[in-house]
């Protein structure tokens, strides 16, 4: 671990930055990463989309946090990551259709942001309008590693400020929130461009953004695997 000082700060302050460059976190670094999650922390973390800003995606004031971190509007939610697609099924509501298990099935892990409508009971900091609820497994060791070693989903947005470019690069995240509370460092980020987001709320589903998988892929997979109505 070594500590790296952060900007747009009054005085220089450090804070924990874990080398992940090799593709693996040590055990005792991915401990300590995750025990400042569950403290309610916000983590800078990588995917293979672009850099994230992590918390615990079932703790209101972790997600208070992160909406300071970044600059967000607080309606707008964020989206929930996990390990697996198993992970994230208690966060949809029931009756929700099995599109979204056969997408993260052919997608995931991968560059895939599914939209559906969310449980209740859930956070109102985590959910999008209409009590929606983003779901992904990213497609990068590291952050796998994390967020199967905190056993439960992460709220992760981009590594910048609402609006601006999103980070690719660990030191570029620590410069776009210097709120942050840790950070890991795995170098740059293999596309350098967001997840492709289709909402299933709607019918037919929608795609919102065209990220790094492209929308033809998935529109092409839901005509294949969606049956007619009579």
């Amino acid at each position: 671990m070594m500590n790296l000082p952060t900007k747009q700060q009054s005085a220089p302050v450090s804070i924990p930055i874990w080398n992940a460059r090799a593709g693996r976190m040590s055990d005792q670094d991915l401990s300590a990463c995750v025990a400042v999650l569950r403290r309610g922390g916000v983590v800078a973390i990588p995917t293979e989309t672009v850099y994230g800003l992590a918390v615990n995606a079932l703790d209101e004031a972790a997600l208070g946090a992160l909406c300071e971190c970044k600059g967000r509007d607080v309606s707008k939610g964020f989206a929930a990551q996990a390990n697996s697609g198993e992970e994230l099924k208690p966060l949809v509501a029931p009756g929700s259709p099995g599109l979204i298990w056969d997408l993260l099935s052919r997608f995931a892990p991968g560059p895939l942001t599914v939209v559906t409508n969310a449980a209740p009971g859930l956070p109102s900091l985590l959910l999008g309008r209409g009590r929606s609820i983003a779901l992904r497994v990213p497609d990068h060791p590291v952050a796998l590693a994390i967020l199967k070693a905190f056993s439960g989903p992460l709220a992760v947005t981009s590594a910048n400020r609402s609006g601006e470019r999103p980070a690719n690069t660990l030191p570029a995240a620590i410069a776009a929130a210097p709120g942050i509370d840790a950070g890991v460092d795995a170098g740059p980020s293999r596309f350098g461009q967001p997840s492709t987001v289709v909402d299933l709320r709607v019918e037919p589903p929608e795609i919102v953004r065209e990220g790094a998988i492209p929308s033809s892929l998935i529109v092409n997979f839901i005509k294949a695997n969606t049956k007619e109505q009579p």
